[in-house]
């Protein structure tokens, strides 16, 4: 049985007998205090609206009601159409008759009414909407409607948006059924939908805020505050009781209290939209707070706005939505004694009306909006002056934007701390999405966060052009920190003069502090603070900087990033990690290298023209490198970085970033000695870095070589990360490339750093299951190289004989193992079965660079009669045994011991011809034994065998030697 309603405001709907005549009275008079209210803000709004405007709001539910082809919005003649109880108005006829000619309305019959409401919700019709404000409309629609037919009835609600539009009118249609807002299903989050951020404040702001353009008005409406407790109880009474067709109201749901799990999401919405507009977020989140604070027991703003309705209220400046909140907000920032944020809330509140008091009397705006506002500024205690000085704020300072920024920012984060505080203190989960909640988390993060190298953006100007006229760059030495400092204003000095500065320091505070001239430059031109007209002064106490530098530097900022203003990244990019979307590079921004190197006496005259090895010294002209690049985020970064050790600390920022796809990278260089040429050879570096791994699907085991003067770097990837090496000679180097691998590992060379080294052009040969040898004879030596399956290198230097005598050594020795190993492996195996041999021959030490040429090997019998050793080493214990097998004889450690190499030594020497004297060569070797006790791939690898086969030879013919000594 259902409970007896408490006695309210209005004496028939407290008595509440269902059937009574007087219940019905009753009804109709709530119902029509709450229409004038309606239509009060109506006309309120269309006054709001420019003559060019006015038109849309009377012709906007005719569009919806019907399907001609000739109004704005038609898709086809079966879209969903049909407005419930709706009855076009003379104004509405004529409006139609204008956009389309003979426009005729024919009616349209009960079971064509597709849709059952349209609402403007936000500020139209209050104190708040201005000609920038945008319109939110609510088009509630029939459930049953088809997945089709609801594509074309949202394709048409486009059409009208764009149409409305063309007459300067910013809005968003949001379809949704009444079903969907009770349940709390919402549209996707985007820029304008909060989606599941907030469910019940939204509803609160709704009830309050909500102006109805057409059919049913809300059920909401009927039910006396004293009643909102017991919703679904009261309103199911009256639809029983036919007191209240279901068919004239819409059905959103209750709103006795908000769930403390809301007030995140909601805190992060407000936040996400506090970028773009902080002043209007500003007090919504403020509003979140006095609302937490008075929870569980929340006096809501829509219920405060319905019971002054019931007690008879229908002056629009009592009822005012954004004159309660500020009311709500007042009370709540007295109450907290938060007089900085009050003042704040009450500037935010007063540019949202977006009037200027100082510009007319008060006397004059008597019962207007205007009147409104001279109330609440007399109450705040504001002079005209005050007044002045805000309405002139599209010509503050550049600092007092700063400075209001940071009020706004403090601010916003205060309260979103106080709200997650609140969260944390009620053990509530949040009832947003993990999708949403990461989305507007990335979106707080990209423009709040503070990091090492972000550069910080103003993403509110208070609607003006910020660019100034004259600004001052100085730079601040103190001990081996440098500060550069960015002022707004100009010093007495001449156009682009270079002056000196005691401490870089003036009468204001500066408007920017960085590391390097490209962040203060980075920060001018995203920020807009540097416009195509702006004036730079510079105070230097020394240095190379010229006004014609900065200038170029701004310019390709421009040219690179072009757009100054901030943009709002996309929900899709937000809900991914932030990557970088586009880089520039900057070297020796205010130095040149030239000059330090005739200052320390060096010569420029040379042959020798690498910038990264310039001279008989090779010196590196590349002295400073300012990265600067934006992400998908939309966040700003510049990082300086100085020396060779910080260009290769760029190429593994610019590595890192490959794993998101290519990074459009710039690099510029304004150096008044071959500038161009360090850009360009700095910019193929980058470039030659990329291709080597991202083009390869090796990608994650490259290796790439840069040398600079005595140095090697060495770069590649751990675990993903870039990272390198730098080796102090070509032996580190050599030892580098020499070390083994689980997996192929190519080297990609930086084109012009080892020129004279045969290095580059043996590896761009080298491919993965391939044994390539290379040798190139030196008189009675040959330096020898092999690139195993993996890539490693292996290097000697051999006695040589002949081409025949080398090669085929090596062949019967690689091919022996391979033997072996094949045979030892599953015959599944490809990678083990496919390991096929090449050899090179490489050009003469006077053309190191050319090509190694392939030899084709045919050579007769004969050629390989020589005396066969094959050696078996395995591992016993903590010892390494040998066997060795001189064409077919035995000797072993077990016979011999310490003296084995010394009596194998001893036999080959004895079947050789006495004048003899080449080397002892192992043929065959078999280290399975070994590789099955350390359980190590590289135990496995070619490379392992050279050099096993290199120690093992040395202690051969280290016993020969001696032998013949003795002899």
């Amino acid at each position: 049985m259902m409970d007896t309603p408490r006695r309210t405001g209005t004496a028939a709907i407290e008595a509440w007998l269902p059937g009574n005549p007087e219940d019905e009275a009753a009804i109709k008079v709530i119902t029509q205090r709450f229409l004038a209210v309606n239509r009060a803000r109506l006309a309120r709004l269309q006054r709001a609206l420019t003559p060019r405007q006015q038109p849309f709001l009377a012709v906007l539910p005719l569009l919806f009601h019907t399907n001609h082809p000739m109004m704005p919005g038609f898709v086809s003649s079966d879209t969903p159409c049909g407005m419930a109880g709706y009855t076009p108005t003379k104004s509405a006829l004529a409006a139609a008759a204008r956009l389309a000619g003979r426009f005729e309305h024919k009616g349209v019959t009960p079971w064509r009414a597709d849709l059952k409401a349209l609402y403007i919700t936000g500020s139209a019709g209050t104190i708040a909407y201005t000609e920038a404000s945008d319109l939110d409309i609510w088009l509630c629609h029939r459930p049953e409607i088809p997945a089709p037919a609801l594509t074309n009835l949202r394709h048409k609600a486009d059409r009208i948006a764009a149409w409305a539009a063309s007459l300067g009118l910013e809005t968003h249609f949001f379809l949704t059924t009444a079903e969907n807002v009770r349940e709390g299903r919402h549209e996707a989050l985007s820029t304008e939908s909060s989606g599941t951020a907030q469910h019940h404040l939204l509803l609160d702001e709704f009830y309050r805020t909500a102006l109805l353009v057409a059919g049913n008005h809300p059920l909401w409406w009927l039910v006396p505050p004293d009643e909102e407790h017991r919703y679904w109880a009261y309103t199911q009474a009256l639809l029983d009781q036919n007191l209240v067709s279901r068919e004239e109201v819409t059905d959103f749901g209750g709103l006795s209290d908000i769930p403390a799990s809301e007030f995140f999401g909601a805190a992060l919405w407000q936040l996400s939209k506090g970028i773009r507009s902080p002043h209007k977020s500003l007090l919504k989140i403020l509003l979140l707070e006095a609302y937490a604070s008075e929870f569980p027991t929340i006096a809501l703003l829509s219920q405060q706005h319905k019971r002054a309705i019931y007690e008879g209220e229908t002056r629009l400046e009592r009822l005012d939505p954004y004159g309660l909140m500020m009311e709500k907000v007042e009370t709540y920032l007295g109450r907290c004694r938060d007089q900085e944020r009050l003042e704040l809330a009450r500037r935010s509140f007063y540019f949202k009306t977006d009037l200027r008091l100082s510009r007319g009397s008060r006397q004059r705006h008597c019962g207007t909006e205007e009147g409104e506002l001279w109330v609440l500024a007399a109450r705040w205690g504001w002079d005209n002056d005050h007044l002045g000085a805000l309405d002139n704020r599209t010509h503050w300072t550049l600092q007092q934007i700063l400075e209001e920024r940071r009020l706004l920012v403090n601010a916003l984060t205060r309260s979103y701390r106080s709200l997650s505080g609140f969260v944390r203190a009620q053990r509530e989960l949040a009832s947003i999405s993990q999708e949403d909640l990461n989305i507007l988390g990335h979106r707080l993060f990209a423009a709040f966060e503070r990091k090492a190298g972000k550069v910080e953006l103003i993403t509110q100007r208070l609607g003006r052009d910020i660019s100034q006229e004259n600004l001052t760059i100085s730079r601040h030495q103190r001990e081996d920190q440098e500060t550069w400092l960015l002022h707004g204003r100009r010093q007495s000095m001449g156009p682009g003069t270079v002056s000196r500065a005691s401490d870089g320091q003036g009468a204001d505070p500066p408007l920017k502090r960085a590391r390097s001239l490209v962040e203060v430059l980075a920060w001018c031109h995203f920020n807009g603070v540097a416009g195509q007209h702006t004036h730079f002064t510079i105070a230097l106490e020394d240095g190379d900087l010229s006004s014609p530098e900065i200038g170029a530097l701004l310019r390709a900022l421009q040219m690179h990033f072009p757009a100054s203003d901030p943009v709002v990244p996309s929900t899709k990019a937000l809900a991914q990690a932030s990557r970088p979307i586009r880089a520039a590079l900057f070297v020796n921004a205010g130095v040149d290298p030239h000059a330090e190197l005739t200052r320390r006496g060096r010569r420029l005259t040379t042959d020798r023209v690498d910038p990264l090895n310039f001279g008989s010294q090779q010196d590196n002209l590349a002295r400073t490198f300012d990265y600067v690049f934006v992400t998908s985020w939309q966040e700003v970064f510049a990082f300086r970085f100085q020396g060779m050790d910080g260009l290769i600390q760029c190429l593994e920022a610019q590595l890192g970033h490959i794993t998101g796809g290519s990074v459009p990278l710039r690099t510029f260089c304004f150096s008044a000695d071959r500038g161009r040429t360090i850009a360009h050879r700095v910019q193929g570096l980058f470039a030659d870095v990329i291709e080597a791994f991202s083009g390869s699907k090796y990608r994650d085991t490259t290796r790439y070589i840069l040398k600079s003067g005595p140095h090697y770097y060495a770069l590649g990837l751990e675990d993903g990360t870039p990272t390198h090496r730098r080796l102090g000679s070509e032996t580190e180097l050599l030892r580098f490339l020499g070390k083994a691998h689980s997996n192929f590992s190519p080297v990609a060379f930086d084109k012009r750093s080892l020129e004279e080294s045969p290095l580059p052009a043996m590896f761009r040969f080298n491919r993965p299951r391939t044994i390539q040898f290379f040798y190139r004879a030196q008189g009675n030596q040959a330096a020898i190289y092999v690139l195993d399956e993996n890539g490693s290198l292996f290097q000697d230097v051999v006695p040589f004989h002949d081409e025949i005598s080398l090669i085929n050594h090596y062949e019967r020795f690689l091919s022996a193992i391979l033997y072996r190993k094949n045979a030892s492996a599953a015959d599944h195996d490809p990678i083990t079965h496919s390991r096929p041999l090449e050899f090179y021959v490489l050009s003469d030490e006077h053309d190191e660079t050319a090509s190694p040429r392939l030899l084709q090997r045919s050579y007769p019998p004969q050629a390989l009669a020589y005396t066969q050793l094959q050696v078996i080493s395995e591992v016993v214990g903590e010892t390494t045994e040998f066997t060795l097998y001189c064409d077919g004889k035995e000797f072993s450690t077990l016979d011999y011991g310490k003296a084995l190499f010394s009596e194998v030594a001893r036999h080959i020497l004895a079947l050789r011809d006495g004048r003899s004297t080449y080397p002892i060569y192992i043929t065959d070797l078999d280290l399975s034994g070994v590789s099955a006790a350390r359980k190590t791939a590289a135990s496995s690898q070619t490379i392992y065998y050279l050099h096993y086969k290199k120690q093992l030879e040395e202690r051969l013919n280290h016993a020969l030697a001696e032998i013949r000594l003795r002899t």
